[in-house]
């Protein structure tokens, strides 16, 4: 029997614009901002990223969050992307 391996999508909350990542499949997921505690339908929003290893998916996620004053355009996401990967 093949061992189905997870995947990890990368997406932010609509309502607060906070980087996160939930297990794809998961139907909703509470954004963890304490000020904004928006129910998130993984399924609605864009995703930016994904990934199939846990470790990858929130380094992609502390990168985003730590570059994210910097961050206008998808092509930053991108180099970020690029940057994990091959860590």
């Amino acid at each position: 029997m093949q061992r189905v391996i997870p995947h990890y999508l990368i997406i932010v909350c609509p309502k607060c614009g906070l980087v996160q990542y939930v297990k794809e499949g998961q139907k909703s997921r509470k954004c963890p901002n304490s000020k904004c505690k928006n129910i998130i339908n993984p399924r609605r929003v864009i995703v930016y990223a994904h990934s199939s290893d846990i470790h990858q998916a929130v380094k992609v996620v502390q990168q985003i969050k730590k570059n994210k004053h910097e961050m206008h355009e998808m092509k930053d996401i991108k180099s970020i992307l690029e940057e994990v990967d091959y860590d």
